[in-house]
């Protein structure tokens, strides 16, 4: 409820998720959500939620215990996810501008 509430808030770029949460599970607070607008980097001890994590197009999935390197490397393909996403819709304003009458 409470990571409900935060996300909702602070609409974040990123969030580090673990899998196994106090009262459920994260893919539970995802689908609470109306929409998933951010990057997503899962941790868990468990292999076994690889699937599901990459079925919320997860930018990452970061098996525990967590080294600063796994971390590092974690958030370098989460800058270059976030940035790729941010040049596609400037294309995207780009091509469509393109097509609107001058005056």
């Amino acid at each position: 409820k409470d990571g409900k509430h935060l996300i909702v808030q602070v609409k974040p770029d990123l969030a580090f998720l673990d899998v196994e949460l106090k009262n459920g599970h994260s893919f539970d607070l995802l689908a609470q959500l109306p929409e998933i607008n951010f990057g997503i980097i899962f941790t868990t001890a468990h292999g076994k939620y690889a699937v599901n994590a990459f079925k919320y197009s997860a930018i990452d999935f970061v098996i525990k215990p967590i080294t600063p390197e796994a971390i590092k490397e974690a958030i370098e393909k989460a800058k270059e996810s976030i940035f790729l996403k941010q040049m596609t819709h400037k294309i995207a304003t780009l091509i469509a501008n393109q097509h609107q009458p001058e005056g």
